[in-house]
């Protein structure tokens, strides 16, 4: 309808000056701000928006996909966080989810030219958590040794 009116842009730039105002007083609404952003392909914008706000580790692994397909470093620190996040839940799903996440990062690592720094990684994730016996085992599952 707006489209039709020739109102399209003018609503459209409206409402996401409401979602960029509200995302700096509102907890929360920051999530919203970089939603719609994402829906509106601004992936450069929602990365902006992570990092201007307060937003939901959930959504910064939504974005994170998506950055990193022309990003790949900028997402790293984003699953390191995902995978101590999900370890911390101290569950067999959760162990599930964190080699997952583990294993993107391999991913990440491996199109960043940056293997060495992904072992190491690796080789302290596994010395740190060395009694999650479960949690090894979801790692060697994954092919992470």
């Amino acid at each position: 309808m707006a489209t039709r009116l020739g109102q399209w842009d003018e609503l459209h730039a409206g409402a996401l000056q409401t979602f960029r105002e509200a995302a700096s007083a509102r907890p929360g609404a920051a999530d919203q701000l970089v939603h719609a952003l994402l829906d509106e392909d601004d992936v450069d914008g929602a990365w902006q928006a992570l990092h201007d706000h307060d937003c939901a580790s959930s959504t910064w692994l939504t974005a994170a996909p998506r950055r990193a397909a022309t990003h790949p470093g900028d997402t790293i620190p984003v699953y390191r966080h995902a995978v101590e996040e999900q370890i911390d839940h101290k569950k067999a799903n959760a162990y599930r989810a964190a080699a997952d996440s583990v294993r993107v990062l391999r991913d990440l690592h491996s199109r960043c030219g940056t293997p060495q720094e992904f072992r190491d990684y690796l080789d302290q994730l596994r010395e740190r958590h060395r009694r999650k016996t479960r949690l090894l085992a979801e790692l060697d599952k994954a092919g992470l040794r």
